[in-house]
């Protein structure tokens, strides 16, 4: 098992500062924005030469948590959000810097919903089930205005997840 663990609660511990790559994206580019965010995740992934399911994961994360800052945090259009990502020796981060109204995706439920209902059930919140599925750790701070939201992708794995 990989020694990286979700942070549900987030606050607790720090979220790391990944340096090196960084875009800005305006929330009125809306989703033409989110494919820089997810452009940014897959060169990271190669960088790092992650296997198929974990550079899918960390795609599927970083285009999920972008998507919900764009169209939730900032339903009007005016915001930015700041993506910034690396690799190291052990494993591949991404952070998510946002200034929209405070929202921990790490305190979010990590299941989904079942199959019965489905039909019945409020939108929201599968994706964020996906984003701690597909990651080896989830981390939220709010840093003064700002949500600060970091994953991480194991680069080695001792066992599948």
């Amino acid at each position: 098992m990989s020694n990286l663990s979700n942070d549900k609660a987030g606050v607790g511990s720090a979220c790391p500062a990944p340096p090196s790559s960084q875009i800005w994206i305006q929330a009125a580019e809306g989703y033409s924005g989110l494919a820089a965010a997810t452009e940014l995740a897959i060169s990271l992934a190669r960088q790092a030469q992650l296997p198929a399911d974990k550079s899918y994961g960390l795609r599927l994360a970083v285009d999920e948590l972008a998507t919900n800052v764009l169209m939730h945090g900032y339903p009007n259009g005016d915001g930015q959000l700041l993506v910034e990502g690396a690799v190291d020796n052990d494993r591949v981060w991404v952070s998510l810097t946002d200034w929209a109204p405070p929202f921990d995706p790490a305190a979010a439920p990590t299941g989904f919903p079942a199959a019965s209902a489905i039909h019945t059930a409020k939108p929201g919140g599968v994706g964020l089930a996906l984003v701690h599925q597909s990651t080896d750790r989830l981390c939220y701070q709010r840093r003064q205005d700002a949500n600060y939201v970091v994953v991480e992708i194991a680069r080695r794995s001792e066992e599948p997840r």
